[in-house]
C-alpha cells in the first residue's frame, strides 16, 4: 500500500500546489505530503516544491493561513515562528526579535505577554488550571483558577519546560531545560528544576562563561561570527570543537 502511495504520488501534478483553494483540503494536505517526502524528486520537481514552501511560508506569515502545513512542510525557523506569532499568534503583547521553537504549545496566548529577545526552546505554557473542572464537579463548586504569564525582556526558556498560571519571569532571566515554573522568576537569575528554583545570577553566570570562554581554541572564530551563525566558520568551527573535546584524549580513555 505504502508502494502504491508513493507510485500515486510521484505522478500528482505538481502545477496545482499552489492553488489556494485547495490549501486548507485535509485530504489535500496529504496528498502534497505525499509528493515532498518523495525521494526521487525531479529537478523540476525540487523547484516546485521549493515555490510551494515558499508560498506556503509567505502567505503564512502575510495572513495567518496555512500555518498547519507550512509547520508540516516548510519546517520554519524560530525565528520565522516567532515572526509569526507576533503577527497571528493571537497574544495579548508579544514584542520584537523573538526566537520561539515551532514545538512549544501556547494554551493560553490571549493571557500571556512576552517582551522582547525572548528565546523560547519549546514547552507548555498554560493560564489555566484544569484540575478546577474536576473540582467543581465533584464538589458542586463554582470555582475558577486562572493567571497570566508575563515573560519580560531577554529570557531564555529551555526545551521541556512547563510555566504554570500566574507567574512572571524576568526580564533578564535563564530557565533550565526540563523546569516547571510554578512561582515568579526574577530579575538577573538562572532558574532550574521542579518547582524551578533560582540557582545564580544572570550576572555571575555570564561571568563564568566568559572565563570558560578564554580557554577555548576557537575563541578568535567566536569573535569573527557574524550573528549567531555563521556559514562560512561554522564547519571549521565544528572540527575544532570535536578536535578539542575528543580527539585530544588518550585512546582508549574512552
Amino acid at each position: 500500500m505504502w508502494l502504491a502511495q508513493q507510485r500515486q504520488a510521484k505522478h500528482f501534478n505538481l502545477h496545482h500546489l499552489a492553488d489556494p483553494n485547495l490549501l486548507n483540503s485535509t485530504v489535500y494536505c496529504r496528498r502534497v505530503h505525499d509528493v515532498v517526502v518523495y525521494d526521487t524528486l525531479s529537478v523540476k520537481e525540487r523547484r516546485l516544491r521549493k515555490y510551494l514552501t515558499s508560498y506556503i511560508r509567505n502567505r503564512a506569515l502575510s495572513t495567518g493561513k496555512g500555518a498547519a502545513l507550512w509547520r508540516r512542510l516548510g519546517n520554519p525557523s524560530i525565528e520565522e515562528w516567532g515572526e509569526y506569532l507576533r503577527r497571528h499568534g493571537g497574544f495579548y503583547s508579544f514584542g520584537e526579535g523573538n526566537w520561539i521553537n515551532p514545538s512549544a504549545y501556547f494554551a493560553d496566548p490571549g493571557s500571556m505577554i512576552i517582551g522582547n529577545n525572548v528565546h523560547i526552546t519549546g514547552g507548555f505554557f498554560t493560564c489555566h488550571d484544569g484540575s478546577v473542572n474536576m473540582i467543581n464537579r465533584a464538589y458542586k463548586t463554582k470555582l475558577d483558577a486562572v493567571g497570566p504569564i508575563r515573560i519580560f525582556d531577554d529570557v531564555f526558556i529551555g526545551y521541556g519546560t512547563i510555566v504554570l498560571p500566574g507567574v512572571s519571569i524576568g526580564p533578564r532571566a535563564v530557565v533550565g531545560a526540563g523546569s516547571v515554573v510554578s512561582r515568579d522568576i526574577p530579575e538577573n537569575s538562572v532558574a532550574v528544576g521542579s518547582p524551578a528554583k533560582m540557582v545564580a545570577t544572570l550576572d555571575a553566570y555570564i561571568e563564568n562563561l566568559k572565563l570558560k570562554n578564554l580557554a577555548y581554541p576557537w575563541r578568535n572564530l567566536i569573535e569573527q561570527r557574524q550573528g549567531e551563525y555563521d556559514p562560512i566558520l561554522e564547519p571549521r568551527l565544528q572540527r575544532m570543537r570535536t578536535d578539542h573535546w575528543f580527539r585530544r584524549r588518550v585512546a582508549g580513555s574512552f
